[in-house]
């Protein structure tokens, strides 16, 4: 059996491990080792027994010699900071050099994006295009550079600079050996929905990979605060955990969904749905107590929160009000008869 080999070309591909992973610049540790385990097993020796010997040695590979060495690269946050201050260099070098004219159609976009859209239009792209980078080796490449540019943008969009017409140094785009497309994940289907279940309320529209904007908006100059930068991209993320929550709970997955919501609770804490979410799921999985926790907070935050005005009626879960204190009623008398004896 011939050795399937990574030329130079491909081992440039690390210097944005972001890219060969699929991640966000945003990603913390926990996502990022979350991230790198669900690789592992999607380009797992057991996937591709069946496969040629050559996509078996290639598969293995990309595990070697770009997923491992590229998760390596970020999975300490001083490794992270370092990283990015390098990705950061890069971009003001480009710029010196005129700025950007990134070749991808969704870093183009970015580029022309409105402050406040722009973190979260670059999440769902790189979640989007990550779906699609190891399913098939084919496009691999293209679909790393893609990211690779988005990342370059993205960071650009945070310096604040204004966009200049230039070009963004490719990453090497070399040929793949011939490999057929790695399997597909097995379409969803829903499990059926347990009785007097409440169906998942939607935090919002979604984006379709096949979404595309009808035109580009033009170019706004102020540029996000780094706060509201930091909550849009935590946003964007606490969202896609509700949405993989969301289709967990469809499939009957319900300790899944429980896990997805707890990390989008980390992130982003103030949002009711997300609260009555995790109060189904625990619903769902027959723990009335952590269900009630919950469905109570999402209930403090929005008191209009119909998955939780639906849980909490099903939990026979009353609302607290304060009755009338005996001590303010005594204070009351107190006032009055001293209000008859000055009068005397």
């Amino acid at each position: 059996m011939s050795q399937t080999t990574f030329s130079n070309d491909w081992l440039e591909l690390l210097s944005d491990p972001y890219a060969v992973l699929g991640l966000s610049l945003a990603a913390d540790d926990k996502s990022a080792m979350k991230h790198y385990r669900n690789l592992a097993k999607q380009l797992h020796p057991d996937r591709f027994a069946q496969a040629e010997p050559k996509q078996q040695e290639f598969a293995g590979q990309l595990v070697a010699r770009l997923v491992n060495p590229a998760y390596g690269k970020i999975k300490q946050k001083r490794d992270r900071a370092e990283l990015l201050a390098v990705l950061r260099l890069q971009v003001q070098q480009l710029e010196r050099s005129g700025g950007f004219s990134p070749t991808s159609e969704a870093a183009r976009i970015l580029l022309q994006q409105a402050p406040t859209a722009a973190a979260m239009f670059y999440e769902q792209q790189v979640a989007q295009l990550a779906e699609q980078q190891y399913s098939s080796f084919t496009q691999f490449g293209n679909i790393t550079h893609q990211l690779h540019e988005l990342n370059l943008v993205y960071l650009q969009r945070k310096l604040g600079s204004a966009a200049q017409p230039a070009t963004v140094q490719p990453l090497a785009q070399t040929r793949m050996p011939d490999a057929a497309p790695a399997a597909s994940p097995a379409p969803r289907t829903p499990a059926p929905s347990a009785p007097g279940a409440v169906p998942p309320q939607p935090a919002g529209p979604q984006a379709s990979p096949s979404t595309q904007p009808d035109a580009v908006p033009a170019p706004v100059a102020d540029t996000m605060s780094a706060e509201d930068a930091e909550r849009t991209i935590k946003e964007g993320y606490a969202l896609r955990h509700y949405e993989r929550a969301q289709q967990y709970i469809e499939k009957g997955a319900y300790d899944r969904a429980i896990e997805e919501m707890k990390d989008a609770l980390r992130m982003v804490s103030y949002k009711s749905e997300y609260h009555s979410l995790l109060s189904y799921a625990y619903f769902l999985q027959n723990l009335p107590g952590m269900a009630a926790v919950y469905c109570r907070q999402a209930l403090k935050l929005n008191p209009e929160d119909l998955r939780a005005q639906k849980l909490a009626k099903k939990m026979k879960l009353e609302s607290k009000k304060a009755p009338a204190s005996k001590k303010t009623a005594t204070t009351g008398q107190k006032r009055r008869l001293l209000s008859n004896l000055f009068r005397r």
